[in-house]
């Protein structure tokens, strides 16, 4: 469809941390190149992102923060973890300014197509860097694109802003950047801060002034399982639409609440990621007359992800795949060296998974959480 495109350009494989880092370019690269082998992806749909401005970068980021990310990126030895380099999470590398700007230049375009009406959707493979906090990094994340998209469409267009984040991590930096923002709502559904990092994204965490009770959070249980996670999106996802009326929606998409993710401890099978864009995509239409921005974003088992980015770009532009696909044998023969066995036996179906002896009772906590929010939710209607 030439109202929905994929927004991806090599310049954003520049932003990969050094070998055995788990936020490599080669997930990017792998999954342009199994949408490509899908046959679901085609040259006319994508459509190259530019490079963020210093001014672009400067709306969300302290300009301290923004000149040592400068400096370090010609001399990594001089950047500093109180600036959140140099960190194991973090590590320095030479570019990283300029490889930075161009994933958040990425966001950028997708957000002025959608938000000019060149665009309807805009899916951005290579950033979702939510972790990126106004004067530090952290997370794996310098430059927080998703915030400067957010911030582009609520100062420069005025739209009313939901976000979605479907990370397993919490998005902290996304909710503290707009923690008082009244333009601007938050919904991260993650594994809960007592068990995962960052820490945060806890009920009670509503937001402030003008953006009291537009910060929702729902902390996961560990092992959290498809049927827990998928009635607690049903109960929240449409009502925060309901609830804030927005303009346009974005989503953070990451892939890492899978069982195989090495990172996280959640217990999803593929089905809520083949699930959810299909919901989404029918939310938007309903909503923000189909105004939709996604951003990938973590992830770590390349059995997965491109799996799971495939149903975000299928639901996007309508084009339906079967469960029942198998994975592509030249895909797999190019990505041999990275895949794990046992290797998933189509792209919308996992092998059967060990039962969970707690699962009743991670979901009745989950129950008791979702509660707690959906009393606040409700509270706003």
């Amino acid at each position: 469809m030439s109202d929905v495109k994929l927004v991806y350009r090599p310049e954003v494989l520049a932003y990969s941390f050094p070998d055995g880092h788990p936020f490599t370019s080669r997930r990017i690269e792998a999954a342009v190149d199994f949408l490509q082998s899908l046959g679901i992806l085609r040259p006319e749909d994508i459509l190259p992102g530019r490079k963020a401005r210093d001014e672009d970068i400067l709306r969300v980021h302290d300009p301290a923060y923004v000149e040592h990310v400068r400096r370090a990126s010609e001399n990594p030895y001089a950047a500093s973890p109180v600036f959140g380099l140099a960190t194991a999470d973090v590590p320095a590398f030479p570019g990283m300014h300029d490889a930075a700007a161009w994933v958040v230049g990425g966001a950028l375009t997708a957000g002025e197509a959608v938000a000019e009406g060149r665009l309807v959707h805009a899916f951005v493979l290579g950033g979702g860097l939510h972790h990126a906090q106004r004067d530090h990094a952290s997370g794996f994340c310098i430059y927080n694109d998703a915030a400067a998209l957010i911030h582009l469409l609520a100062t420069d267009y005025g739209m009313r802003v939901l976000y979605i984040d479907f990370d397993a991590h919490h998005g902290d930096g996304v909710q503290a950047i707009f923690y008082r923002d009244g333009r601007v709502m938050t919904l991260s559904l993650h594994e809960s801060g007592r068990y995962l990092y960052p820490g945060t994204g806890f009920v009670d965490e509503l937001g402030e002034g003008e953006g009291f009770g537009l910060s929702l959070n729902v902390p996961l249980e560990p092992y959290t399982e498809d049927a827990s996670y998928l009635e607690i999106v049903h109960a929240v996802v449409p009502l925060a639409f309901q609830v804030f009326r927005p303009d346009v929606l974005v989503t953070l998409h990451g892939a890492d609440p899978h069982l195989y993710d090495p990172l996280t401890h959640l217990s999803l099978s593929i089905r809520p990621f083949v699930e959810i864009p299909m919901l989404l995509h029918e939310l938007a239409h309903t909503y923000t007359h189909g105004r939709w921005i996604a951003l990938s974003s973590g992830g770590y088992d390349f059995r997965v992800f491109p799996r799971a980015w495939a149903w975000v770009w299928s639901a996007m532009a309508e084009r339906p795949l079967d469960l029942h696909t198998p994975l592509p044998e030249d895909w797999v023969s190019r990505w041999k060296r990275v895949l794990q066995d046992p290797l998933p036996p189509a792209v919308g179906i996992d092998p059967p998974f060990p039962q969970n002896p707690r699962a009743e009772s991670i979901t009745e906590r989950n129950r008791r959480t979702v509660a707690q929010l959906l009393h606040h939710l409700r509270h706003r209607m």
